[in-house]
């Protein structure tokens, strides 16, 4: 990552035989030099492997930019909708954004494809509390405390 002067952000995805695959598809990525207002200076389209564009999007998520994490994030999921890791970090993305519905209905599907996965279940737990719909939250909250040793956290 190049981090210009002028407030440009430059990410390089160019695809490195050395790099573990975790997937063996590839998807399309556009690269950009992405101005800090959001205007995109330079866009060339390459290919990457799954596990390098989640680790870009993870990568946003620690700069503290979800919503570039959930939008780099959507296409792996729509190729791969049953990748754990991938919804976990889309639901994250999501929920940092504040795209609420987008986040339960992603920690929804995880839940729905591993129901004793006592993260998701917290996951969900937290969203719904922030959409106030705190009974509906309890329900998850409980879920959590059994599948955790108790705690309610």
């Amino acid at each position: 990552m190049y981090g210009g002067g002028c407030g440009a952000v430059f990410h390089e995805c160019a695809p490195s035989p050395s790099r573990p695959r975790v997937s063996p598809g590839n998807a399309v990525t556009a690269v950009a030099v992405v101005m800090r207002d959001g205007s995109a200076v330079e866009r060339s389209t390459v290919e990457e492997s799954t596990y390098e564009t989640f680790n870009r999007a993870r990568m946003f998520m620690e700069l503290g930019d979800p919503i570039y994490a959930a939008r780099t994030l959507e296409p792996l999921v729509e190729h791969e909708p049953n990748s754990r890791s991938l919804l976990e970090l889309l639901g994250r993305a999501y929920f940092f954004s504040a795209q609420l519905n987008k986040a339960e209905r992603t920690f929804r599907r995880i839940i729905e494809l591993d129901p004793v996965d006592n993260w998701a279940h917290i996951a969900l737990a937290r969203t719904l509390e922030r959409q106030s719909r705190h009974e509906e939250a309890a329900t998850y909250r409980r879920m959590h405390a059994a599948m955790s040793g108790g705690s309610l956290d």
